[in-house]
C-alpha cells in the first residue's frame, strides 16, 4: 500500500520499495480478448505500433487544487505528428470530456468515446500493449509502471516527484520561476523544499510560478525514447 508515499514528502521511499520488490501485471486471456473485440470496432489496428500518449487537464478534477499537474496536448502534436510519419499510431487516452486537440483527425482520440463500463479495461489494455506511453504527472504513468512499460514523462512537478516508477524512462520537470520571472535553481528548489509543495495555493504563497515543457522539448525527448525502445538500451 503506497497511498501514505504518494500523497507526502516520502516519494523517494516508495522509489526505494519497489526497487527491492519488483512487480509487473498483466491482463489475463480472457479480458484482453474482450479488450480488443471492443476495440476493433473503432478502428484501431491492433498488431500495427502505436504510442499511448495523455496530456492531463482540468476537466477530470475541476477542483482538486492541482492545476500545476497539467499539460496543453497541443504540445505533443509535433512529437505526434513525427510518430505517424515513422509508421506508428497514437491512441490518446483519458476521461471523456478533455480538451479537444488540433490534431484529432491524424490521431485515435479515445477521449471521446463513450466505452461505458469498458472504459478502464481498454485503458489497461492500450497501455499494456503500447510500443511507450507519453504522459504527464497522472495517473496512467502508474499504471504503465505496473505494466513495466517504457515511458516519457513530461511537466513533472512538484521536483520531489519527477522520477516514474519505472527502469525504463524519461522525465521532464516543469521549471521553477520565483516573483521576479527568474528560474530557480534546482539546488534552491530541493534546500527551500520547494521539491514537495502539492498545491496551487502553496505555489502561490511561495511567489513560486511553474514553467511547461515547451512543444520542441518534448519533440526532442520523443525522438530520445524512440531511439532507446528501438535499441531497448535505458542506461543513464
Amino acid at each position: 500500500d503506497i497511498r501514505k508515499y504518494q500523497a507526502s514528502h516520502e516519494y523517494r521511499e516508495m522509489h526505494s520499495i519497489f526497487k527491492k520488490k519488483p512487480f509487473f501485471y498483466s491482463l489475463n486471456k480472457q479480458h484482453k480478448k474482450k479488450a480488443e473485440d471492443i476495440l476493433k470496432r473503432f478502428k484501431i489496428k491492433l498488431k500495427k505500433e502505436f504510442v499511448v500518449i495523455h496530456a492531463r487537464d482540468s476537466s477530470y478534477k475541476k477542483f482538486d487544487g492541482e492545476s500545476y499537474r497539467n499539460s496543453s496536448i497541443e504540445n505533443f502534436r509535433k512529437s505526434s505528428e513525427w510518430l505517424i510519419k515513422k509508421n506508428i499510431q497514437i491512441v490518446r487516452i483519458g476521461n471523456r470530456g478533455m480538451v479537444k486537440c488540433s490534431f484529432s483527425k491524424k490521431i485515435i482520440d479515445i477521449t471521446k468515446v463513450n466505452f461505458k463500463t469498458h472504459k478502464e479495461l481498454i485503458d489497461l489494455y492500450l497501455i499494456e500493449n503500447c510500443k511507450f506511453l507519453i504522459g504527464s504527472a497522472s495517473g496512467p504513468y502508474i499504471i504503465a509502471s505496473a505494466y513495466n512499460k517504457p515511458m516519457l514523462l513530461v511537466d513533472m512537478a512538484p521536483l520531489g516527484n519527477v522520477f516514474p516508477c519505472a527502469k525504463r524512462g524519461i522525465s521532464l520537470p516543469k521549471l521553477y520561476k520565483n516573483k521576479n520571472n527568474e528560474l530557480i535553481k534546482f539546488k534552491e528548489i530541493l534546500s527551500k523544499k520547494f521539491s514537495h509543495l502539492r498545491l496551487d495555493v502553496q505555489f502561490s504563497k511561495n511567489n513560486i510560478k511553474l514553467v511547461n515543457n515547451t512543444s520542441n522539448e518534448i519533440f526532442l525527448s520523443t525522438k530520445e525514447m524512440l531511439k532507446k525502445v528501438e535499441k531497448n538500451n535505458f542506461k543513464e
